[in-house]
This record gives C-alpha cells, sequence and structure tokens, in this order.
C-alpha cells in the first residue's frame, strides 16, 4: 500500500506578487479593490498568488480607510507606512502601484527606479507632471524597472 502523498504528483508552489500601494486616496482604495479581485480571480488558477502587503500614505486618515476597505474585502491587513521610502525599505512588495498626488509622481518614481531592489511599477496618469520629468523617468526606467503607466 502506498502512503498518502507518496508517488503522487505533487504541485508547483504557487509564485507569489506582493504588492505596496503608494497613495491610498480615491485611486489608490481603487486599485485595492481591483488587486482584491485579481487575487480572487487567479487564486483559481493556482499558478500565481496576488496580495496587497503594504500601503503608503502621509495621511493617516487615508491608511486607516484602506485597512477598512482592505478587512471588508477580506484581505489579510496590509502593513502600513507614512512613505514610499519606508515601504520600499520593508521589502514587503514586488510590484508598486503609485496612485499618489500627480506632482508627486516623479521623485517616487525615481526613487523606485533607484532603488536597489528592482520591482514592477504601475503609474496613475500623468506619468509625470512635466515633459523634463517624463524624460527623465523614461531614460531610467530601462534599467531594472518593469513600468506601466494607466491610461
Amino acid at each position: 500500500m502506498a502512503r498518502e502523498g507518496v508517488g503522487a504528483a505533487m504541485a508547483p508552489a504557487a509564485a507569489e506578487v506582493r504588492y505596496g500601494i503608494v497613495g491610498v486616496g480615491m485611486m489608490g482604495r481603487e486599485h485595492l479593490h481591483n488587486l482584491a479581485h485579481l487575487a480572487g480571480e487567479v487564486e483559481r488558477e493556482q499558478s500565481v498568488r496576488v496580495c496587497v502587503t503594504c500601503l503608503a500614505d502621509p495621511h493617516p486618515e487615508s491608511l486607516l480607510l484602506g485597512l477598512r476597505l482592505a478587512a471588508e474585502l477580506g484581505l489579510p491587513p496590509p502593513q502600513t507606512f507614512s512613505g514610499h521610502r519606508e515601504l520600499l525599505d520593508s521589502g514587503l512588495c514586488d510590484a508598486v502601484v503609485v496612485s499618489s498626488p500627480n506632482m508627486t509622481h516623479s521623485e517616487i518614481l525615481m526613487d523606485i527606479i533607484g532603488y536597489a531592489k528592482p520591482h514592477h511599477v504601475l503609474v496613475e496618469k500623468p506619468l509625470c507632471t512635466t515633459v523634463q520629468d517624463c524624460e527623465k523617468v523614461r531614460s531610467y526606467s530601462g534599467q531594472g524597472c518593469a513600468m506601466q503607466c494607466a491610461c
């Protein structure tokens, strides 16, 4: 008699994509909602696991609203940070959603691009608020950072 589990095909461990959201205002919470939906969809595939591990926002009220929404969506409580640099330093995410105020995109993107660990990035439109900042981000983004701009 074969023992249970021995000789049976073992399913490979699911890959995990850990998301952090920078800016948890209206659009950040919309991304949280969408990622929760995506997590439910890919859970059926069992080849990848999507989770929101952290939120960053300098406004405590926005972080609280993000935590409440995560709880309503049945997500584990994400770690919270008052700024994007602390989020990056935490090592808790592989992909970063930038949904902060438009005038902060350039600084945040340059910090993500220049960070020692590469991250995938989805940034809300506009990419930046000046052509010069867009060119700077574009020229540096090919250096280990996969970036998408939401339109």
